[in-house]
């Protein structure tokens, strides 16, 4: 492939070898940048040109009227209206389908929402060309998904006039006139995109009959709590991202302290001494008691086998104490050396992996 030696660049021309090399490079980076796809997938990703600041790729989109099992599409007419609400273009569905196309690199300033990447290129539908356009795209193989788009040309706020409950008359099947769309309330978005919903419905139709303002009113309102509840999930999804994050958190401690105190309270045994290992067990509880001819303190074992195991060494009692009681609830096993009944004694408690369920019956249970 020819290397520009004036800026710098890596030029791809289009024959099927250099394609080739191309779209192999593409998917070495779409890793953590874009989708992956094969030519012959109906979502077409193609290495168009690489340049210093990023990689630009195509996007092909066919969106369908309907979905497989002859059911309406809601991807469909998202589309459609967001075309004609944004762009003022109605696209054309006389095939049952919407053909879009997408020449963009990342976007590394617009902050998609999880699992969706954000591209700045240009929007190519109907035949005409639109630069400067954002698109927001889930990268689902084989087929990305075309999730919403719009102008940097409009409001910052333009993107978040939401057209869910345009889609929804489509979908009741009594479809608000996409052509009032693409062209009265179009232009009056491209003055008031920044404005609610709610208002741009009344400036839409201020001079219409009481009736028909009315009805415009109640769909701005319909509109602005789709906004308003697109942003409540938003902040719930990320309190439940904060939960998980510190859910982690906590459970990674816990595996530390745990691992902590396994090896303070490990007790060696004696050279050339294989230990007796039990069977594995759920450990139902663990407590303080005695035991031995002494009646030493002991920390005492109750396991789902029925059996009560003890043990009395004086070092690191309390430890090894704490110790057991993390442990409540799981599945594990014991160890004694020395002849002595491992059904009734241990000296070393050791955590497995296996699912305490498998080991309780219908009358047992756990500790919590």
């Amino acid at each position: 492939m020819p290397i520009d030696q004036a800026g710098g660049n890596r030029c791809f021309k289009h024959t099927r070898k250099e394609m080739t090399i191309g779209v192999a490079f593409l998917l070495q980076w779409t890793t953590e940048h874009c989708v992956q796809a094969t030519a012959n997938e109906l979502v077409e990703v193609k290495l168009i040109h690489f340049f210093r600041c990023g990689v630009i790729v195509r996007f092909n989109f066919r969106i369908h009227a309907s979905k497989a099992d002859g059911t309406k599409n809601y991807r469909f007419h998202k589309v459609r209206y967001t075309a004609a609400l944004r762009f003022g273009v109605v696209l054309n569905a006389d095939n049952g389908y919407l053909q879009l196309a997408f020449d963009g690199k990342h976007a590394a300033d617009v902050i998609a929402h999880e699992g969706n990447e954000a591209y700045d290129g240009v929007l190519l539908m109907e035949g005409g060309r639109f630069d400067d356009v954002i698109a927001i795209v889930k990268p689902r193989h084989p087929n990305p998904i075309l999730i919403t788009f719009w102008p940097r040309s409009q409001h910052p706020d333009a993107h978040q006039s939401y057209t869910d409950p345009l889609v929804d008359t489509a979908m009741d099947g009594t479809p608000f006139d996409i052509e009032i769309v693409a062209s009265r309330m179009h232009e009056v978005f491209k003055e008031n995109a920044g404005a609610s919903p709610a208002t741009l419905m009344k400036l839409l139709y201020e001079e219409e009959t009481e009736n028909l303002r009315q009805g415009a009113q109640r769909l701005g309102v319909l509109l602005q709590e789709s906004f308003e509840r697109e942003r409540n999930i938003a902040l719930d999804r990320d309190k439940q991202k904060a939960a998980r994050a510190d859910a982690e958190k906590e459970r990674d401690e816990a595996q530390e302290k745990l691992k902590s105190l396994q090896k303070q309270v490990f007790i060696d045994p004696p050279l050339s001494t294989k230990p007796d290992l039990s069977k594995p067990a759920v450990l139902l509880r663990a407590e303080e008691g005695v035991a031995g001819k002494q009646n030493q303190r002991a920390v005492v074992l109750y396991l789902s086998d029925g059996t009560v195991r003890s043990c009395n060494w004086a070092r690191n009692f309390e430890a090894r104490l704490q110790y057991a009681k993390k442990l409540e609830g799981t599945v594990v096993q014991t160890d004694v050396w020395g002849g002595w009944n491992g059904l009734r004694w241990f000296n070393n408690i050791y955590p497995t992996t296996i699912s305490p369920e498998s080991f309780l019956s219908s009358g047992d249970e756990l500790p919590f």
